[in-house]
């Protein structure tokens, strides 16, 4: 296996969240684990708005390899709330999903942050920082409890621009700062929600690094969504949205979007007005607007996003199977449209390619995900495109 040095981060007490001192440093080399992440926290979060939706300071993971210019910012995923009654429910039955209270002081490396250059041949050197979920709202909230109408805060958008403050702050960890900052090539990952929140903090990630490193302009900036490609519109039937487990899309995003005081990708926003500022969390509508080098990564049926349409995932009709194929064509002639400089499409009936061996197994063209990414750094970011030539879900004879 591919093993790296890094840099272990040893941790203050965090049983108050006021403050979050400076912690040490101890270079050592990883393990055979694919290298263990260490937790920090926002410092000053409230000050910031920039806290969990309990106000909570959110919770970050760090693996620094000392010999690597690069780097890559991974937002988890998980889902989110549109209403005071989701998120209530969200808060009783996924706590971890909406503070950092409950949080580790480690992290296991999931698949496409592991230092296993065997499994993540593209990424593997890289230093990673991973920004927990604790926002509800698909990284693009900006409002308090009290503007929200609710007991919580949805900071989103603040929490990504935060961590990254930090990292480059040099009163918080010189060491990781000097090395933050030596940085030539960034990329932004996330899955799931955190896909979303990819695709909506990519074009502000880059400008703000290019303004704030000393590469400058020269820095190399790219994003990779994976799975957070979902469709709007009606669904396979209607029914009411009672909790977080199912509930249409368009529906979750329209009615979210006032609590969360969504604030998505600016060029797209200003486009579509403040009525309408939902569909930039639709990828089919925010992809032209996002300038840098991006290559999504999506399943051709998506397991999520069929539930939300009101699939029964546990006995799929001959109706049922028809709507999923509609969604795939869907999928399909946008890439068709030849509006896309990259892409990964699986043809699979699944939901995350990241976090699983989805993203060393499964093959389009012979290449995997982590392959696929390899291609796509080691060309510049030039085009990489793939997608299963087969039809039908699951047709990929590769899906594990």
């Amino acid at each position: 296996a591919g093993v790296s040095a890094t840099t272990v981060l040893t941790m203050p007490n965090t049983s108050t969240f006021s403050f979050i001192s400076v912690f040490a440093l101890i270079v050592a080399v990883c393990a055979a684990d694919g290298g263990v992440l260490y937790q920090s926290f926002i410092i000053d979060a409230a000050e910031r708005r920039a806290t969990c939706n309990d106000g909570s300071p959110p919770a970050y993971y760090l693996k620094v390899n000392p010999d690597s210019k690069d780097w890559v910012v991974y937002l988890q995923g998980g889902g989110g709330c549109y209403d005071k009654g989701s998120c209530d429910e969200r808060f009783a039955n996924d706590l971890t999903l909406m503070t950092s209270k409950t949080m580790g002081a480690t992290l296991a490396p999931i698949d496409v942050l592991s230092s296993d250059c065997t499994i993540n041949p593209g990424l593997c050197s890289f230093s990673v920082v991973y920004i927990h979920y604790c926002t509800s709202d698909w990284w693009s909230g900006n409002h308090s409890a009290e503007e929200s109408g609710t007991n919580y805060n949805f900071f989103g958008r603040q929490v990504v621009q935060a961590v990254v403050e930090d990292v480059m702050n040099d009163k918080v960890n010189a060491t990781v700062s000097a090395l933050f900052r030596s940085a030539t090539r960034v990329i932004l990952a996330g899955s799931s929600a955190g896909g979303v929140g990819t695709f909506q903090h990519t074009d502000r990630l880059g400008a703000f690094l290019r303004e704030h490193l000393p590469v400058g302009n020269d820095l190399v900036f790219g994003s990779i969504p994976d799975c957070g490609w979902f469709l709007a519109g009606p669904g396979y039937r209607e029914y009411p949205c009672t909790g977080n487990e199912q509930c249409n899309v368009q529906y979750r995003y329209t009615h979210g979007s006032s609590m969360w005081g969504l604030t998505p990708n600016d060029a797209c926003a200003d486009a579509k007005g403040e009525d309408n500022k939902w569909e930039c969390l639709n990828a089919n509508t925010l992809y032209p607007y996002v300038k840098e080098k991006t290559f999504p990564f999506f399943f051709l049926t998506d397991m999520w996003q069929a539930g939300q349409d009101g699939i029964n995932l546990n006995a799929v009709n001959s109706s049922e199977l028809d709507w999923m194929m509609s969604r795939e064509k869907e999928r399909r002639q946008y890439i068709e449209e030849d509006k896309m400089e990259s892409y990964f499409g699986v043809g699979c009936l699944h939901h995350v390619m990241f976090t699983s061996n989805y993203y060393y197994v499964t093959e389009v063209d012979g290449v995997s995900p982590a392959r696929a990414i390899q291609s796509w750094l080691e060309s510049g970011m030039k085009s990489e495109r793939h997608i299963d030539s087969c039809t039908g879900v699951g047709c990929n004879k590769s899906c594990p």
